[in-house]
């Protein structure tokens, strides 16, 4: 159980620092309107999930408290975090230069309603909340799924703080191409 979850938990790793945080850097152009307030939160955020999901995992395992052993949970839990993870790289990749980890308004900057933008508001925080459920699931800790709460309501922050950074850059014209998209699950929420 721990192989499976630690080696589906590197790869999501390097795959999601690769295309977040490397390539943005990589890429970078004039920025016109930068906002900090949430990253510190986001990432102590997602920190803390990360260390719950294992500690539960571990908790659970040795306790029994909150364990949950059915091969099926990791047979779900694997391509549910693959599936998550792929989502949010295909949003990244749409966004191209306008993805950075930071929310900001670049120089030429536009709104971009292709691939999964099609489907809803923030695609890139719809796959890793899959990812983040999918690596619970493998965890066979019914706990764990502490950690995916934790991110859903780490993500509610930072998504009210890039709706307000985009109305203000484009008001009518975000409401329009976004107003009735859901924000994270499409025809639900």
């Amino acid at each position: 159980m721990f192989t499976l979850l630690f080696l589906t938990f590197y790869i999501w790793l390097v795959v999601d620092l690769t295309f977040a945080y490397l390539i943005p850097a990589v890429r970078r152009r004039r920025v016109v309107k930068r906002d900090y307030r949430d990253l510190a939160y986001l990432q102590l955020t997602i920190f803390a999930a990360i260390f719950l999901l294992f500690y539960f995992a571990f908790f659970s395992y040795y306790s029994g408290i909150g364990e949950v052993r059915s091969p099926l949970l990791y047979w779900l839990g694997v391509p549910l975090t693959f599936l998550g993870e792929g989502f949010r790289v295909w949003a990244i990749v749409t966004l191209g230069k306008y993805f950075t980890p930071v929310v900001e308004i670049q120089e030429g900057h536009g709104l971009v309603v292709k691939g999964p933008y099609r489907f809803v508001r923030h695609p890139a925080y719809t796959g890793a909340l899959f990812a983040v459920l999918g690596m619970s699931l493998l965890t066979g800790s019914i706990l764990s799924l502490v950690s995916f709460l934790l991110v859903f309501v780490g993500f509610q922050r930072r998504i009210a703080n890039e709706e307000k950074v985009l109305i203000s850059k484009f008001g009518d014209e975000y409401t329009q191409k976004f107003g009735r998209k859901k924000r994270l699950i499409p025809l639900i929420w």
